[in-house]
């Protein structure tokens, strides 16, 4: 998995931020994304530092786009439909550009299949997550 060989950042994400690949704990590796993420609305907010998570053993789907393009729709509830989403301990995708406006229009989002993301989601995949911390770094209007 390409984003388990290096450190991860995770925003604190405000209550109006969307969860485009499900319930889970949210990581990138982009320190410019996980950044704007988490000052998003001018509020102070912080980011957290990981070291490389163990992933062995784990259940880890990565999408591919259309994979993405289904997963996004069901999550935003553009589209119904069952997933695999519950099955895995990290889901691994592209971020969107406009997940959340594209939610309350009811339409796809843009996607920005440059950016990556991981979803930590099963207890187990959490724990090895919070043991790989290492900083939090708050942010400041």
């Amino acid at each position: 998995m390409d984003l388990a060989q290096r450190g991860f950042l995770v925003p604190v994400l405000p209550a109006e931020a969307s969860a485009e690949l499900g319930a889970g704990v949210y990581t990138t590796p982009s320190l410019e994304l996980a950044t704007h993420l988490a000052g998003v609305g001018g509020r102070a907010g912080a980011v957290l530092v990981f070291r490389v998570p163990p992933v062995e053993g784990l259940k880890v789907w990565e999408l591919g786009r259309e994979e993405w393009r289904r997963v996004v729709a069901r999550e935003l509830g553009i589209r119904k439909g069952r997933g695999r989403g519950a099955l895995v301990d990290v889901v691994v995708g592209g971020v969107s550009g406009d997940a959340w406006v594209a939610k309350m229009e009811r339409r796809m989002p843009v996607a920005e299949m440059g950016l990556r993301q991981a979803v930590w989601r099963s207890g187990e995949a959490c724990r090895r997550l919070a043991s790989a911390l290492m900083a939090v770094v708050f942010l400041e209007d």
